[in-house]
C-alpha cells in the first residue's frame, strides 16, 4: 500500500469515527459500561471472523501470537475504549473530542522516542494549526461536563497514544487478532466494574450496539490497521482531529447539543488543517512508500 492510499483510508476511518458521539447519544437506556460491553463483544467477533477468513483465503492456519507490539496495542486499546465511552457519558461530545485532539502530538513524540520515526515538516505545521483550533475551541470548556469526564478523556489520550505506537511497531505483522483481544479486554473490564447488569439493555440499544460494534467499528479499525502500515504514527493520529471537528456537528444536528461559536470556529480550523495535510500527501508520487 502507498502512503497516498494510507491517507485516503485514514480520512474515511476518521470520518466514520466522528459518528461515535452521535451513536452514544442515541442510546435509550444503556449506560456507559453496557455500551462498552455489548459493542466490544460484537467488535471482537467481527475482527476474529475477518482474521479467520483471511487466514483461510491465504492458505495458512489462524493463530494468535502476541508479541510486544500486539500486547501494547491490545492492552492500550482495551483500556482506552472504556475511558473514551466514560468520557462521552460524563461530559459533552465537543469537550471530549477537544481533549483527544492532543493525540497527534503525543503520538508523534512517543513514535519518535520509541520507533525513531520522522514526521513530514508539513505535518508539524498541520499539528500547530490544529492546536490553535483546539485553543479556540477551549473557550467552551467550562460549559457543562465534569472533572471525571475530563480525567477519562485525558486517560484516553494516554492509552490511545500507545495504541497507535503499537500499531506502527507491529505493522509488519497481522494486528487484527491483538485488537480483537483488546476489544475483549474492554468488554470484560467494563463488565467487571459495571454497577448494572451488562446485558440488561433495550432491543433498540442492543441492535444499535450490534451494528456499531460488529460492522461499523470493525471496518473502521481495519482501516486504521491498514493505514498504519504506511503512515507514521504522528501523522496517522492527526486524522483524529477530523473526529473532533465533525463529531459535535452530527450531535448538534440530531440532538440539538448546540456547540458554541468557539467550538465551530476552532473545529473549522482543525478541519482545514487536516484536509490541507491530506491534500499535500495526495500530491506525493503515487508509488512512494513511507
Amino acid at each position: 500500500m502507498t502512503y497516498r492510499a494510507g491517507l485516503l483510508i485514514l480520512t474515511v476511518a476518521a470520518s466514520m469515527a466522528s459518528f461515535n458521539g452521535l451513536i452514544v447519544r442515541s442510546m435509550e437506556s444503556a449506560d456507559a459500561y453496557q455500551v462498552v460491553v455489548v459493542r466490544h463483544l460484537f467488535m471482537a467477533a467481527g475482527l476474529f471472523l475477518i482474521a479467520v477468513l483471511r487466514s483461510r483465503a491465504g492458505g495458512y492456519r489462524f493463530t494468535i501470537a502476541l508479541g510486544m507490539p500486539g500486547l501494547v496495542a491490545c492492552i492500550s486499546y482495551g483500556i482506552g475504549s472504556i475511558t473514551f465511552i466514560l468520557a462521552l457519558a460524563h461530559t459533552t461530545v465537543a469537550q471530549t473530542l477537544l481533549i483527544i485532539t492532543a493525540l497527534p502530538v503525543t503520538t508523534a513524540i512517543m513514535a519518535r522516542i520509541f520507533l525513531k520515526e520522522s514526521v513530514r515538516p508539513i505535518a508539524w505545521f498541520a499539528m500547530a494549526g490544529t492546536i490553535v483550533g483546539i485553543v479556540i475551541m477551549a473557550g467552551s470548556i467550562g460549559e457543562g461536563g465534569s472533572i471525571y469526564g475530563f480525567i477519562m478523556a485525558v486517560m484516553t489520550v494516554a492509552t490511545m497514544t500507545y495504541f497507535a505506537v503499537g500499531l506502527r511497531w507491529g505493522r509488519e505483522t497481522d494486528m487484527i487478532p491483538p485488537i480483537a483481544l483488546g476489544s475483549l479486554v474492554a468488554a470484560f473490564g467494563a463488565a467487571l466494574i459495571s454497577p448494572s447488569a451488562p446485558f440488561d439493555v433495550s432491543l433498540h440499544d442492543f441492535t444499535v450496539l450490534m451494528v456499531w460494534g460488529g460492522v461499523w467499528s470493525t471496518v473502521m479499525i481495519l482501516f486504521f490497521i491498514l493505514a498504519s502500515r504506511t503512515v507514521p504514527g504522528g501523522e496517522m493520529m492527526l486524522f483524529i482531529a477530523l473526529e473532533a471537528a465533525l463529531g459535535p456537528l452530527w450531535v448538534w444536528l440530531a440532538y440539538d447539543e448546540v456547540p458554541t461559536v468557539a467550538t465551530l470556529a476552532g473545529g473549522a480550523l482543525v478541519l482545514a488543517c487536516v484536509i490541507g495535510f491530506a491534500i499535500s500527501g495526495m500530491r506525493r508520487p503515487a508509488g512512494e512508500q513511507t
